[in-house]
């Protein structure tokens, strides 16, 4: 139909609906995930990517917008530090919504604080936007390491407003070389 599509993916056919951006993406998103081995940290929001990769999650919580208390965003900190996770991938164009529960992941600056700490960007995705333009909305994230390379300091568009990264000299030369940079 026009309003999904069908990703067959070896894990299983999913079909999706079209009115979503990031999802062209997911191919590319599960193969990433894939390659690389133990926990991998989805956030805000899209906990299928776990199920489509074969990769667990290394916090309880499926959904970072339910975790509402100091004590819950501190057990999902503990637990990106404990795992010492590898990667986190955000889908920073999905809009804020808070479940219910008054707190979405924008809410949750201690856990954006270590992940802007302790990762660096390593790659991201676009998608059209409403007015036919690109935007940033998928975010793939490494643990600081010395086989990184520099990083340089860079703020990118979320629903929140602008966040700021680290990445990787060669993520921050394409996000130049796109116009990008703020």
């Amino acid at each position: 139909s026009n309003y999904t599509i069908k990703l067959d993916i070896p894990r299983g056919g999913v079909y999706i609906s079209r009115a979503e951006i990031e999802n062209e993406h997911i191919p590319e998103i599960v193969e990433f995930m894939k390659k690389t081995d133990g926990a991998v940290f989805v956030i805000p929001n899209h906990p299928l990517f776990y199920f489509l990769s074969g990769r667990e999650n290394p916090s309880r919580f499926l959904f970072s917008n339910y975790v509402t208390t100091a004590v819950m965003e501190t057990e999902q900190v503990d637990a990106l530090e404990r795992g010492r996770v590898p990667y986190v991938v955000f889908f920073a164009g999905s809009a804020p919504n808070d479940w219910g529960t008054g707190r979405t992941y924008f809410d949750l600056a201690d856990l954006r604080a270590y992940i802007y700490t302790h990762y660096v960007l390593v790659d991201y995705y676009t998608a059209p936007d409403a007015e036919g333009g690109a935007k940033l909305n998928i975010y793939l994230l490494s643990r600081m390491g010395a086989a990184l390379g520099q990083y340089k300091r860079v703020y990118l568009p979320t629903p929140g407003g602008w966040d700021p990264y680290l990445a990787t000299e060669e993520v921050h030369a394409r996000l130049a070389r796109e116009g990008r940079l703020e």
